[in-house]
């Protein structure tokens, strides 16, 4: 007569959930630690300590400062942080929070039209910036293009 172990069920199932989640969390610190060293040599070329590149929030306000000013750099970090906190309220801080991460998408593609064209690179370049940052951001660090300044 068969048996069935009804606590088995979970217990694999948990077991793969948990191994998935650890492989997530391996590859978001792979992605975060690429994008990093292509910001570190983005920032150099910029005449900015490279070391800036690997602090969370420093990095976001480094690179939007190199693209407009200290004040729209401010100003991208605290939509950021100010979404990040105000989403741990439910429903109403979540709804703001997710206007705040609205606003700073809309920020992060200006942002990236900037960065390109502070690199002498053009709108096309932008769009790989937009979606793929950690390749273009390592494209820009050591590729052959130079730090132009703010343009416009």
């Amino acid at each position: 007569m068969y048996s069935y172990n009804i606590n088995a069920a979970p217990a694999g199932f948990f077991a793969i959930l948990g191994g998935m989640l650890i492989v997530i969390a391996i590859f978001g610190i792979a992605v975060y630690v690429v994008q990093a060293i292509g910001m570190w040599k983005m920032f150099e070329k910029a005449g900015k300590p490279g070391w800036r590149a690997i602090i969370p929030f420093l990095n976001v306000y480094d690179l939007y400062e190199l693209a407009w000013n200290q004040t729209m750099a401010i100003t991208a970090v605290c939509i950021l942080a100010g979404s990040i906190v105000i989403n741990v309220i439910p429903i109403i801080g979540q709804l703001i929070g997710s206007l705040g991460y609205i606003a700073f998408f809309v920020l992060h593609i200006l942002n990236s039209i900037k960065v390109a064209k502070a690199y002498g690179k053009d709108g096309a370049y932008a769009v790989g910036i937009i979606f793929l940052p950690v390749i273009f951001y390592c494209i820009l660090g050591f590729g052959q293009s130079e730090y132009q300044g703010q343009q416009g």
